[in-house]
């Protein structure tokens, strides 16, 4: 094993040989062109594994579309868990959606929009409405208005969608899996049990349905001026705005920590929280906004996008809003096709959403970095490398702020077609590391300094003695650091070898 302290960013470090109990560990320097821990942060995904968990207590989703052949469904409330009965009112009544007040106004006889008549879905007629319709078969019908867009995704395809942002589309984590909990504490146990390092507590609200839109001055100007001279252009304009008035709220909790300091749940962490930041701010945490182990919240808005006649109208399904733009420009044929709305206004609000969280989470994990008391850096190789070899020579940085003094560090590797493999550091290359990182701690850069950022805080570098055996497909390795003060930490990183 080779540890190496550099002198400087700069400088390379001299060579140190150190006599160990058993064998002697030779201290290295990493060369000039060797990236510095601060660096290989910056260029690749950090090195977390995070749990992400949508809370369906906290949470309001569309409910799901009214199955025409049975007559008696009725969407359920938002926050409801799929195939949940409706809460009952206390006159017997069921609930239906805060936003469906609107919906209900454009029925007819107090039925919810599209219901049609005194009846629907939600809110049956009384049977002698029923027996009279029934009776007299030259009654019209009231023609059913065609439904409205709405957010197609549930808890669990979003709690999907974002994870798999943060690991795959951003690269902002090393490791991101979805749960799918009944409860927090339950999320929390879940987390552990998965050696999460990191669980994201996920709210989402956003309307029942999306029927309230305006035209954008700008864009209808260009579209008209398109639609006036070429025609065919004015299509994918996106002229019209669908309000969609969607929010994200995002509280981290630090498993690892919690596990160090005994905190069981994730309610016992949020309460030292502070309250969400207005959407936009990017996150806050607790009023020491320093301290990495404190909680952090978030709060994210997507209150509305634009979309063209090509967004809104398949030209197979309805080609009569494109054979019409003959005659009026694309905006005023705003209503559309629902189901391909619901699909693009779907996409756009959770892309949208899971960009923000993806900038702030990460611009909060490398804050908290420089201040945390232990951090751990994964050097080599680089993660967004693609790798042949059937094993890997594993580099990391280590660093220590504080008077704990490093007592444990060990890594595993797992990966789903071979036996799991762990390397535990020797009792005497620990005392070393630890007086590296000691003497670290206590360099003059620190003396006096009350920001945890500066008082020397650097890193040790530390190479593993023997490669790590890597199989075929992902392999997650994990170090784990221990200090005697009881701070520890699990920091992860994602090795893909080819098939």
């Amino acid at each position: 094993m080779r540890i190496a302290r550099p002198e400087s960013r700069r400088t390379v470090g001299s060579e140190l040989r150190i006599a160990g109990a058993a064998a002697a560990i030779l201290v290295i320097g990493f060369g000039c062109a060797s990236p510095t821990a601060e660096e290989s942060f910056e260029r690749g995904p950090l090195p977390y594994h995070v749990a992400v968990y949508v809370d369906r207590a906290t949470s309001e989703f569309a409910p799901p579309p009214v199955d025409p052949s049975k007559p008696g469904s009725a969407p359920a409330a938002p926050g409801t868990k799929p195939g949940a009965a409706p809460k009952s009112a206390p006159d017997g009544s069921s609930d239906v959606a805060p936003n469906a007040a609107s919906a209900r106004s454009r029925g007819t006889g107090g039925g919810l929009a599209g219901g049609g008549g005194g009846g629907g879905p939600g809110n049956p007629a009384p049977a002698s409405a029923e027996g009279e319709a029934a009776a007299d078969p030259s009654a019209e019908k009231e023609p059913e208005p065609e439904p409205a867009a709405r957010y197609l995704l549930d808890a669990d395809t979003l709690a999907q969608s974002i994870a798999r942002s943060l690991a795959e589309g951003s690269g902002t984590v090393a490791k991101a899996v979805p749960l799918s909990a009944s409860s927090r504490d339950e999320a929390v146990n879940a987390a552990r049990a998965g050696s999460a390092d990191l669980l994201l507590v996920v709210s989402f609200k956003t309307r029942s349905q999306y029927d309230e839109r305006q035209w954008i001055p700008g864009w209808c100007v260009l579209e008209v001026g398109f639609w006036l001279f070429g025609g065919i252009p004015s299509w994918f304009i996106p002229s019209v705005k669908y309000l969609t008035r969607a929010e994200l709220d995002v509280e981290t909790v630090d498993l690892s920590h919690a596990r160090a300091q005994g905190k069981a749940t994730a309610s016992a962490i949020s309460r030292a929280s502070s309250p969400p930041q207005p959407a936009g701010g990017g996150g806050k945490a607790s009023p020491d906004a320093r301290d990495p182990n404190a909680p952090w919240e978030a709060k994210f808005e997507s209150p509305g996008h634009n979309v063209s006649l090509w967004n809104r109208s398949h030209p197979f399904h309805r080609p009569g809003d494109y054979l019409l733009t003959i005659l009026v420009p694309p905006l005023v044929l705003y209503n559309g096709e629902a189901a391909r709305l619901s699909d693009e206004l779907t996409a756009d609000v959770t892309s949208d959403l899971e960009s923000q969280l993806a900038d702030s989470l990460r611009a909060r994990l490398l804050e908290g970095e420089k201040s945390t008391p232990l951090s751990v850096c994964f050097m080599a190789p680089d993660p967004t490398d693609a790798i042949e070899e059937p094993s890997v020579s594993l580099k990391i940085a280590v660093a220590s702020r504080g008077a704990g003094r490093i007592v444990a560090l060990d890594v595993h590797r797992f990966a789903t077609s071979t036996e799991k493999y762990r390397w535990v550091m020797p009792a005497p290359q620990i005392t070393e590391l630890a007086n590296e990182l000691s003497a670290m701690d206590r360099s003059p850069a620190g003396v006096g300094a009350s920001d945890p950022a500066t008082q020397g805080g650097g890193y040790v570098y530390v190479a593993l003695p023997d490669p790590i055996p890597l199989a075929p497909g992902e392999n997650t390795v994990k170090v784990r650091l221990l200090r005697d003060d009881g701070e520890q930490i699990t920091r992860t990183m994602v090795y893909v070898r080819g098939e």
